[in-house]
């Protein structure tokens, strides 16, 4: 198949204005591989690539403050052309909890070649803390989320809980301290965090 010159442009869904500083996965149609991966200018538009022709590809987005809950699909047209995709994403902040005491923690979750993890259970350890609200302590059960077909979940924590997070079938796992904020993307927490290596059966 003829290569395609392929430009994408994502843009606000009201406004219909360019998004910057979007990052950009493009993946087979299966989202089992990652072909490749950018970032927007300030106008929202990527650098120039080359996709074959007529072949459907899966384009996962990513962006602070910013949610797509749904991975974009586009069709490389048969014109060998530059051709901007307007990919209309969600691009309102993650909505907050309604309590003032909770934080909304949320993210997607992909493994090294670029795949989204779907039904990936993450695991929040209660380890004690005092809440970020009003000072008090708080106990009570753990809590478990999972990822959506597209790799994304969500869970409402005590904001300044201090909390065991492990993610199953990896080596993730991080004490984190989940902030006085109405949300908090995962990827973040778990950069500022101390990471633990957990040991991983052979």
């Amino acid at each position: 198949m003829a290569l395609v010159t392929v430009t994408l442009q994502i843009l606000q869904e009201e406004t219909m204005s360019g998004l910057s500083d979007t990052r950009f996965t493009v993946l087979d149609a299966g989202q089992t591989t990652i072909l490749l991966n950018g970032i927007t200018n300030q106008a929202g538009v990527s650098a120039p690539f080359s996709l074959e022709e007529g072949t459907t590809y899966k384009v996962l987005l990513s962006r602070p403050l910013t949610t797509f809950t749904v991975p974009e699909t586009i069709v490389t047209p048969a014109a060998p052309a530059t051709v901007n995709f307007p990919l209309e994403g969600d691009s309102d902040a993650v909505a907050p909890p309604v309590s003032p005491d909770l934080c909304r923690v949320y993210g997607f979750l992909v493994d090294l070649s670029g795949a989204v993890l779907p039904e990936r259970s993450i695991f929040f350890q209660n380890l004690f803390g005092v809440s970020a609200v009003g000072g008090t302590a708080i106990f009570g059960p753990d809590l478990t989320a999972m990822t959506d077909e597209d790799g994304y979940f969500e869970v409402d924590i005590v904001r300044g809980a201090t909390v065991r997070c492990t993610i199953q079938d990896t080596r993730i796992a991080a004490s984190l301290i989940i902030p006085d904020e109405g949300t908090a993307n995962i990827t973040e927490l778990l950069a500022d965090a101390v990471q633990e290596i957990p040991e991983v059966a052979r």
